[in-house]
């Protein structure tokens, strides 16, 4: 029967036939081509997007710790704070310090404190919120500055300064601070989870936005194996883990 039709079928409707069957197949063809182009344009943006964000995080940690640094010990150099500090003059202290504060304060919301402590580690003076740390804990550098996160009864990103001998200088800030920079350069919104501990989140984030990203994480956390991005839903999820580093009850 198929060898009669073909007999019976004309040259030219042959000829139509056949252009139609490989227009097909090179349509099949041209459409998978896209499909893959496609994918890999989707995988290149969200691998731009990952490293875009850790760029950013990453930079915005380098030069938080070096601008408070350098206010700290611009601060301790000032007319009279060491000698107060080595006399633990907490009046004076505040006092010598109360303009520098509230430009700091007033250049960043989210400072919550700049603290002074003895050589001992406990705690002198502080302006702005009282401090989480009453003592410092006995391991910490007196020697280097250094910075980190902390998590004890709050959370936060914490500057030291020392002055050796004489006591310590520290800054501490609301880790929403780095959440509204990756906003501010990337557009990301984003929100910081912690072990045992709220979710952090910028009052302009939805809470409800994050549910099966946060049911997500909960089944990563038990195979033990985080991708650095994902797609829920309509969005896309980039994961940084921050690897907290400091001195305090630190979650990891």
């Amino acid at each position: 029967e198929l060898k009669f039709l073909h007999n019976k079928l004309s040259t030219k409707t042959k000829t139509i036939v056949l252009v139609l069957g490989i227009f097909v197949l090179l349509s099949l063809v041209f459409i998978y081509l896209r499909f893959l182009d496609t994918k890999n344009f989707i995988i290149d943006s969200q691998n731009f997007y990952a490293d875009r964000v850790k760029s950013v995080y990453t930079e915005s940690v380098k030069r938080t710790s070096v601008f408070y640094t350098n206010r700290g010990y611009a601060n301790l150099n000032s007319f009279g704070i060491i000698n107060a500090l080595e006399n633990r003059d907490e009046k004076k202290l505040a006092e010598l310090s109360k303009f520098r504060w509230k430009v700091l304060k007033q250049e960043n919301k989210y400072l919550k404190n700049m603290t002074f402590y003895n050589d001992s580690g406990k705690l002198l003076t502080f302006l702005g919120e009282k401090p989480d740390l009453q003592i410092l804990p006995q391991k910490i550098d007196k020697k280097n500055s250094h910075n980190g996160f902390w998590v004890n009864e709050s959370f936060s990103y914490k500057v030291f300064i020392p002055s050796p001998k004489k006591g310590f200088l520290v800054f501490s800030m609301d880790p929403k601070y780095f959440l509204a920079e990756i906003i501010k350069l990337t557009g990301f919104k984003g929100f910081i989870q912690l072990k045992n501990f709220p979710t952090l989140y910028l009052n302009d984030f939805e809470e409800q936005n994050d549910k099966l990203f946060l049911e997500y994480l909960r089944q990563k956390e038990k195979q033990d194996n985080h991708a650095k991005r994902s797609i829920i839903g309509n969005d896309l999820y980039i994961i940084h883990q921050i690897g907290a580093q400091a001195y305090g009850d630190i979650s990891k």
